[in-house]
């Protein structure tokens, strides 16, 4: 089993390699980008990438885009990026009920209370999602230190920044199409298949769809459960308070 980056250093976003280093700095003005020994191609293009492309890249789905993000950089996953990831999520949720109940929900009571309805139903499906990739990472690939972990964590949650395309179809009045909601759905997936390709690299690629398939099965039960808990408490309450 291959070590994490942070102990060798760094990867080589083509074939996974450690390395040393990423470049070479002669002088002032000369950088020589590091070649990989073992596949002979450069070890990071990304570092002489703008962010803009690389996000480009990331956006196109680009496994080197991740493996550079993940591994070569010290982003690691940011909890208050996963809280703006929540909050989209949420939104999200959110909107759909709107246009699902239509006229049922134009009180501001109503309108709020949902809201948080979708904030805990978003928080549960990170909790969920994460606590699948975590009890892999400890009972099938021996990965128990708490740096490790708390590692895997971080950059599971990075999977749903697809979540923040919710302000695209704000803009673009594209909330009501269902085509973009399924497209959404299919591009979230696909990054976390991408992610956990990067975090679990000694893995093939049917072990990380395999593993995103069980923690998205995991994720939409509980959804459906709680969902369900939400509405009989929206029914009981009012019924009992009368």
């Amino acid at each position: 089993m291959e070590e994490p980056a942070s102990k060798n250093g760094y990867l080589c976003i083509n074939c996974n390699a450690p390395s040393s280093s990423l470049y070479q700095e002669y002088s002032k003005d000369v950088i020589r980008i590091t070649e990989c020994v073992k596949c002979g191609e450069v070890v990071d293009k990304y570092v002489e990438y703008d962010d803009v492309l690389l996000i480009m890249d990331l956006i196109l789905q680009y496994i080197g885009a991740y493996r550079h993000l993940l591994n070569n950089t010290s982003f690691k996953g940011n909890p208050r990026l996963a809280v703006v990831f929540l909050f989209c999520g949420a939104y999200n949720k959110w909107i759909d009920r709107r246009i699902y109940h239509g006229e049922a929900l134009s009180r501001i009571y109503d309108l709020e209370w949902n809201f948080y309805q979708c904030l805990i139903l978003t928080m549960l499906e990170f909790i969920a999602f994460d606590v699948v990739i975590l009890a892999f990472a400890y009972f099938v690939d021996n990965d128990r230190g708490k740096e490790r972990l708390w590692s895997i964590a971080k950059c599971s949650l990075t999977g749903f920044y697809g979540n923040v395309f919710v302000v695209i179809s704000i803009v673009w009045q594209l909330h009501s199409e269902w085509m973009y909601r399924i497209l959404l759905q299919i591009f979230i997936l696909t990054s976390h298949v991408q992610v956990h390709r990067t975090v679990f690299s000694h893995r093939s690629v049917g072990v990380a769809f395999a593993l995103v398939a069980v923690a998205t099965v995991l994720q939409q039960t509980l959804l459906y459960y709680a969902g369900a808990c939400f509405f009989w408490l929206t029914q009981v309450v009012p019924a009992s308070s009368g």
